[in-house]
């Protein structure tokens, strides 16, 4: 975990972070500052309307998050954050280990290959995303039903709810599968309830004032071709099911399935028969018109990996017990558990060879070295020395790769999203939409983006035609001054006023 950590800051520092991060750093930079439903300029460009970061998907976690940000106001705060919910969730994993498993070296064995399984150091790199709570409390989640501990389930059960609206489309699965073995049903029956009251208030009362009554974005990118509300779409899916199912069949959705669907064996080894249910908190997923193998990296990838590693555990507790009874009988009964158990270790080892981000993090510890950040260091300083030319406190327009350095402000929208420079045509245009601003605008375009994809693939970067035409374009406009343009970073400030 050091070492994620270590990767994730030097990612950082190389102005290769996610725009994600932007979004939360802006998220719990307004609400220490100026309250929880002050408006989000990043996220009401999208919906077009003035909302607070709560309508995003009404993350209340990062209101206790917002306190510890308001100390150490840096995005590098939240990364710090999802990396020790990757450190917890593995202590959870461990603790699991210690209680399913008596034979030392096989102990040993899995502790370290599950603390090196490659996807759980992926989610702490490069981003932020509130699915790292659901992630950390899923193996707590299960030593507390085993252990019958009330006080433990209920919190964890509270910290997935609050950690994003669409959380209880995991819970309510889970509460599912328990509700059909006797000895859980208490908890069973407590998670389906809960998941159910707070999806239901959070869907109808909560979340339509929040976003102005208006779908989120995400929604209509993903969902727009079934209807413009989730009432809408679930309706449409129901009368013309091959909607859906086109991009539920899709070839990348069934390699999607394999890689990282199937590991959810570990619920039906509490009833093997109930299979089918693993399947509801991802029918979403493979549903969206985005490309499935994208979609569940980036939705479904932390619960899926808190669950992946407590089905290895559980798997493989199985089969050891399962070999080692001479009852004859007890065998049969079993057999089940025992091949969904094979089953599921047999695709623990096809996800080290098909999933592409295995190979992205491996790469990215050979590439994000020492040496490698020296050739970066002419890049660095470039961009460096432009942001710095930028007040505090003065309005931004930026790149996505610059936002997570520029997002500790009120006023910061993306450069290549709706910002008040792009008419509804998504073209720029020299007049300012909306209100007009007191003060200078600052605009930031980096020439050479570079993400963790890039440093592995495209070290140098590439200069994006569409970018340098906008930019020629932006440069004949009377309201802009170039500060700064060179083949790293152009940086203009659009004055407030015309000037002659």
């Amino acid at each position: 975990m050091c070492l994620t950590l270590k990767l994730s800051l030097t990612i950082h520092k190389l102005f290769a972070s996610g725009f994600d991060l932007a979004i939360f750093a802006q998220f719990c930079w307004l609400m220490a500052n100026k309250g929880m439903f002050a408006n989000s300029t990043i996220l009401s460009s999208s919906f077009s309307c003035p909302v607070s970061p709560l309508a995003d998907h009404l993350s209340i976690l990062l209101l206790p998050i917002s306190l510890i940000y308001k100390i150490i106001p840096s995005p590098t705060t939240l990364i710090a954050i999802q990396v020790l919910c990757a450190w917890l969730c593995l202590i959870g994993i461990l603790q699991l280990i210690q209680m399913r498993l008596s034979n030392h070296i096989a102990l040993a064995l899995v502790t370290v290959s599950l603390s090196l399984y490659p996807v759980l150091h992926l989610q702490a790199v490069n981003d932020f995303h509130t699915e790292s709570f659901i992630m950390v409390s899923m193996p707590w989640l299960w030593i507390s039903v085993l252990k019958k501990r009330l006080w433990l389930f209920w919190t964890c059960l509270i910290v997935v709810l609050l950690s994003k609206e669409t959380a209880p489309v995991v819970a309510l699965p889970l509460g599912l599968m328990l509700l059909l073995k006797s000895e859980h049903r208490k908890f069973g029956l407590q998670a389906c309830v809960a998941s159910i009251v707070w999806f239901t208030i959070s869907q109808c009362f909560l979340l339509p004032p929040l976003r102005n009554y208006k779908p989120h974005p995400a929604f209509i990118c993903d969902y727009s071709y079934l209807g413009d509300s989730l009432s809408k779409a679930f309706i449409a899916a129901l009368i013309n099911p091959s909607k859906p199912m086109k991009f539920l069949l899709s070839e990348d959705a069934l390699l999607s399935l394999l890689v990282m669907l199937l590991p959810l064996s570990f619920l039906p080894l509490v009833c093997p028969l109930a299979f089918i249910t693993a399947l509801l908190p991802f029918i979403q997923t493979f549903a969206s018109s985005y490309p499935p193998m994208r979609s569940i990296g980036y939705h479904g990838l932390m619960p899926l990996t808190a669950l992946f590693m407590l089905g290895c555990v559980e798997g493989i507790a199985n089969i050891v017990w399962f070999t080692s009874r001479k009852d004859s009988t007890g065998k049969r009964r079993n057999i089940s558990e025992l091949s969904v158990s094979l089953w599921l270790l047999s695709l623990v080892t096809l996800s080290w060879i098909l999933v592409p981000p295995y190979q992205q993090v491996l790469l990215s510890y050979k590439t994000l070295t020492r040496r490698g950040v020296e050739k970066s260091f002419e890049r660095v300083e470039a961009i460096r020395q432009a942001l710095s030319l930028i007040p505090t406190d003065a309005p931004v327009i930026a790149s996505a790769r610059l936002l997570p350095y520029l997002s500790n402000r009120e006023f910061v929208w993306r450069f290549d999203w709706n910002n008040p420079l792009r008419g509804s045509d998504g073209k720029l245009h020299p007049e300012w939409r909306g209100e007009k601003p007191t003060d200078d605008v600052y605009i930031a375009v980096e020439l050479e983006p570079i993400g963790v994809q890039e440093l592995i693939t495209q070290p140098k970067g590439t200069r994006t035609t569409q970018v340098a035409q906008e930019l020629a374009m932006m440069k004949r406009w009377k309201q802009i001054e170039v500060l700064v343009e060179n083949r790293y970073i152009a940086l203009l400030r659009y004055h407030a006023f015309h000037f002659d």
